[in-house]
């Protein structure tokens, strides 16, 4: 039976439009994937305080359990907690898509680079994705513009996969700098993600060939 991607997609919570569209992009994905991604959105996280340490804890925990990673790269400047999340993925390994849809070219690559501070650029297991919203949207209904950005956005993270990890399929590795990194992200994050988590955690993964 072919495995199942949680993919935790990053992105700005200011706004309804950032809201509803990160539903509507996520069901497009799930849908076009007929099964094999899952997308989890942090919006749905239900918060028993509004703690800010709580709720950026609990973002950490649910993207380090996640198997790839969706970064929404748009805005004139990328929004800062997303940059925030998509460093602590690379802590790790994590694919990653940095997905921007803005049709403004930002940050400091020149033509041919990346639209974004190129300090955002060059990682390894990451698939910098531009897709400008007038090249996918307004050509067709509503419905078929997000299928068609969901059928591209799914075809970088098939490409994601089949990358090789830097971990070399070393669980004992992944595990160390799995640790490593929820020591270094701190907070209440070493209580949440025990040693023990973590091995379960990074057996499901390799099971699935992520590491």
């Amino acid at each position: 039976m072919a495995p199942t991607f949680q993919i935790y997609f990053a992105g700005a919570l200011f706004s309804h439009k950032d809201l509803s569209g990160n539903l509507r992009l996520a069901a497009a994905m799930e849908e076009h994937s007929r099964g094999r991604f899952r997308v989890f959105l942090p919006q749905q996280i239900s918060h028993q305080s509004l703690n800010p340490q709580a709720i950026r804890d609990a973002d950490f925990e649910a993207l380090l359990g996640a198997d790839l990673a969706l970064f929404n790269f748009d805005g004139a400047e990328l929004d800062s907690g997303t940059v925030a999340e998509f460093m602590a993925a690379k802590f790790v390994d994590l694919p990653a898509v940095q997905l921007r849809t803005d049709f403004r070219a930002a940050g400091d690559q020149g033509q041919g680079g990346d639209p974004w501070n190129l300090m955002c650029s060059f990682y390894p297991r990451s698939r910098p994705l531009w897709l400008p919203v007038g090249t996918w949207m307004g050509q067709s209904d509503l419905d078929s513009a997000y299928q068609n950005l969901a059928r591209q956005i799914n075809q970088a993270f098939e490409e994601l996969l089949a990358e090789p990890s830097i971990f070399g399929g070393d669980q004992a590795q992944a595990n160390r700098g799995y640790q490593q990194a929820v020591k270094s992200l701190g907070g209440m994050l070493p209580n949440r993600l025990t040693p023990d988590r973590l091995e379960a955690l990074l057996k499901v993964k390799a099971s699935k060939g992520l590491l």
